[in-house]
């Protein structure tokens, strides 16, 4: 007998060929948000697509640079008998700083929100830039360094919490509305980097 489960649609052809092959990786830029310091607005009549992302008064983004391959962003579906599924957000990177106010820094990242740009880049702009955390934040779910492991660096794990943390979408695009004439890429990273800056 089937599962009673929530109502959802399939609205597309699924097509994973020689065409959509994608080559995956993030780029070394990324934006780091403190939840509860920045408005978060979604497109009309969707859950998951990000149109602006503001500053409270006094508060702004911070880059989060990753050479290479050193950060890893995606998720985990979390599935259920006796509950809709959810996803798991997961950011890992390493630290190479090494002062005071740096470790302190990286000790008190709890509930923060991620935006990454794919370094597969769609003519349309729609899944460039990608949120994690988005709605529950990421906490720190493991952290290690070992003077003579990776370099002496930190390595460590920001994830969704698994008690009532979850996302209900394995990712959020984030897509500004561009200007006449502006691509959706432009106006979306114009924005980002708007928000580095406190709000006047």
């Amino acid at each position: 007998m089937a599962l009673n489960i929530c109502a959802t649609e399939l609205t597309k052809a699924i097509t994973s060929n020689c065409l959509t092959q994608p080559n995956g990786g993030v780029e070394e830029k990324a934006w780091l948000f403190q939840r509860r310091n920045h408005n978060v607005t979604f497109k009309s009549g969707t859950t998951n697509i990000i149109e602006s992302i503001t500053n409270l008064p006094t508060k702004k983004s911070y880059p989060f640079i990753m050479i290479k391959r050193v950060m890893n962003a995606g998720m985990e579906e979390v599935v259920a008998v006796d509950r809709a599924t959810r996803f798991k957000h997961k950011v890992s990177a390493q630290q190479f700083e090494f002062s005071a106010a740096d470790n302190l820094n990286v000790d008190n990242l709890e509930d923060v929100f991620i935006v990454v740009e794919r370094k597969d880049k769609p003519a349309d702009g729609d899944g460039t830039f990608i949120g994690f955390g988005v709605k529950n934040g990421l906490y720190k779910s493991s952290g290690t360094r070992m003077t003579n492991d990776t370099n002496g660096v930190r390595v460590f794990e920001l994830a969704s919490m698994d008690e009532g943390g979850t996302e209900p979408h394995s990712e959020y695009t984030v897509m500004a509305v561009p200007s006449e004439g502006q691509s959706v890429y432009a106006a979306t990273l114009a924005m980002l980097v708007a928000t580095e800056t406190e709000p006047k």
